[in-house]
């Protein structure tokens, strides 16, 4: 049991999945987040859309 406890909590340090992979840069990228999924400019800017919309204008 605990053998499969260690396995569980020691997978991610092993198992890695790149989050970066946008290819896209600059208006482009702005876009995608703009248009994306929303958790995902809250992620990167560390604001959600209404707020980034905000500051905009």
């Amino acid at each position: 049991m605990i053998h499969l406890a260690v396995m569980l909590y020691a997978s991610p340090l092993y198992w890695k999945q790149k989050y970066h992979t946008s290819a896209l840069s600059g208006q482009a990228w702005v876009d995608e987040l703009i248009l994306g999924h929303p958790d995902r400019i809250h992620c990167e800017l560390g604001m959600r859309l209404h707020v980034f919309i905000a500051l905009l204008v």
